[in-house]
């Protein structure tokens, strides 16, 4: 009767084990806020995880300094430093975002650089191509093409 009583005990000591099989909860990581010296504006895209800084066009984006970064969650964790200097002139700065789960971000920098191009007489506006480095210009049939006086221009 003894032997029976602690096989009974023992059986419901097994049955009471509970297995977690609740999973954690999702929580992306969001950045709500980047400040970076020298910059105009930051936008931040959260369905591509990408933090695009805007900058002056003298800028130098080898030496772009983040003073501060703020997340919607205070368990949020960085995979590297984000506040600091950092060089983004090549390629994106890379980071992993972790709650429970990670998440890929990259911060850009762009330089926003103001392009313009105009002649007397033209016709239309300036289609400017910084990529092929041309100016595409419009003049009327009855320019002449030898005497063209460029008004303003900045490339």
């Amino acid at each position: 009767m003894k032997k029976i009583l602690i096989y009974t005990v023992a059986l419901l000591g097994l049955a009471g084990c509970i297995t977690n099989d609740i999973p954690y909860p999702v929580i992306e990581p969001n950045i709500v806020s980047l400040d970076v010296e020298g910059s105009k504006n930051v936008d931040i895209d959260y369905n591509s995880r990408i933090v695009t800084i805007h900058m002056t066009e003298t800028f130098d984006l080898r030496s772009v300094e983040i003073k501060s970064v703020e997340f919607d969650n205070p368990l949020v964790t960085s995979s590297v430093q984000l506040t600091g200097t950092h060089d983004i002139s090549e390629n994106p700065l890379e980071f992993t975002l972790t709650v429970y789960d990670e998440y890929e971000w990259k911060i850009v920098a762009q330089r926003d650089v103001e392009r313009y191009f105009t002649i007397k007489g033209q016709v239309g506006s300036t289609a400017i191509d910084p990529v092929n480095r041309r100016v595409v210009i419009s003049v009327g049939k009855t320019a002449d093409l030898q005497n063209i006086e460029v008004t303003t221009a900045k490339l």
